[in-house]
């Protein structure tokens, strides 16, 4: 991995956790959905051959890039994936739309998914 990929990552979850931290869950909710961003689309580059521009904004179609490419299919955690990161847009970052409830919940359901996603596409070495 690219040095400035692993500084923008660790600092995505430094931001993350010193948002909840600190009561501003709008943001870790920000952080959250980029930290989910980030991992499905280096997954679905590193293991489903895609090929995306590279910029934010990518997740969506990274994710069903796995999912018609087979390599998470739907009925085995693709369906999750796409309501997961569905769920991750709404209310978001956005001042007063999220409070210490939603925030840790999207922390849980995120914490997850990615679990469930490092487990089924071990780092290729």
């Amino acid at each position: 991995m690219p040095a400035a990929a692993a500084t923008t990552r660790e600092t995505t979850t430094s931001r993350r956790s010193t948002n909840f931290l600190h009561h501003n869950y709008e943001a870790a909710n920000g952080a959250l959905r980029t930290t989910l961003e980030d991992l499905v689309s280096r997954l679905a580059r590193e293991h489903a051959g895609y090929v995306g521009q590279g910029k934010p904004g990518e997740g969506g179609r990274a994710i069903n890039h796995m999912v018609d490419m087979g390599s998470l299919p739907e009925n085995d955690g693709g369906l999750l994936l796409k309501g997961i990161w569905k769920l991750a847009h709404t209310r978001g970052s956005h001042p007063g739309r999220s409070d210490a409830e939603e925030a840790r919940f999207r922390m849980v359901i995120i914490t997850a998914i990615a679990r469930f996603l490092l487990d089924r596409f071990p780092k290729q070495l």
